[in-house]
């Protein structure tokens, strides 16, 4: 399916967060938008990475890229971001949501033409995750099973490799899960949205301020193996998914619900 995917550019000027450019019509709206891509909550003297975030707006899903900006024109402490404004009803269908990171810079760039894209929802980033990721990742699973027990929030320590994370997390959600998600890097926990599934990034330095809050937290060096049989299913495990298969043959069912598999022993 193809559908449209508006852009903007939002950062400081003469001193103020703003909208800099956008593919929207609709200026009034792309402002307000814009006003909620800052990062409004950084910590002095914390050094952090461009960094791939993502929440619900109004109508909209954003999916952007935010860049530290240490531009000459900007006061200290600022950031710009790259957003890519889908609709909300349109963001399920979206396959693998690192196929969008295409369209982001490496590098900050204030002055990257931009215009709508039209976007095929089944397109696949191909991006190569590597062997040793898994495991961490697999504790990412877990806290995602009990993820009610600990305020609908997973906090992954330090930034590297928080894009592979967030590419694996969006293909074990639930369309509903998907549409009221909420990723991205915070400096402290008083701004953690309450609504939704919270799937947040902190820099190493500064992960004390996460613990002790009720948060399931994976730290770097954390790896898990996973002996649940639905939790091996979440992972995409060849020999569970083959197991289950054949079951669902035996009893001539389509599919099999991840509810019903916790009352299920296959």
């Amino acid at each position: 399916m193809k559908i449209t995917i508006h852009q903007s550019l939002c950062g400081e000027f003469k001193k103020e967060w703003s909208l800099l450019k956008t593919t929207l019509s609709d200026t009034v709206l792309a402002n307000k938008i814009a006003f909620n891509t800052g990062l409004h909550d950084q910590v002095g003297g914390t050094t952090w990475q461009p960094t791939v975030r993502g929440f619900v707006q109004d109508d909209f899903f954003l999916v952007m890229k935010t860049y530290p900006d240490t531009s000459p024109d900007v006061r200290p402490r600022r950031a710009f971001s790259h957003v890519l404004m889908i609709e909300k009803a349109m963001v399920s269908s979206i396959h693998d949501i690192a196929s969008l990171f295409k369209f982001f810079p490496i590098e900050m760039d204030k002055t990257i033409a931009i215009e709508p894209i039209q976007f095929d929802t089944t397109t696949n980033s191909e991006l190569l995750i590597p062997n040793e990721f898994q495991g961490r990742f697999n504790k990412v699973i877990q806290g995602y099973r009990k993820s009610k027990e600990f305020k609908d929030t997973i906090i992954w320590i330090g930034e590297q490799d928080f894009h592979y994370a967030v590419f694996k997390f969006w293909r074990i959600l639930t369309a509903s899960e998907k549409a009221n998600l909420n990723f991205g890097i915070y400096f402290n926990t008083e701004v953690i949205p309450k609504k939704g599934i919270n799937f947040i990034t902190t820099p190493e330095s500064i992960e004390d301020k996460f613990i002790n809050h009720g948060y399931f937290v994976v730290r770097k060096n954390d790896t898990q193996v996973l002996i649940d049989i639905v939790e091996q299913f979440i992972a995409e495990d060849e020999a569970v998914s083959e197991r289950i298969k054949g079951f669902q043959e035996a009893i001539e069912v389509k599919t099999i619900t991840r509810q019903e598999l916790d009352r299920i022993i296959i």
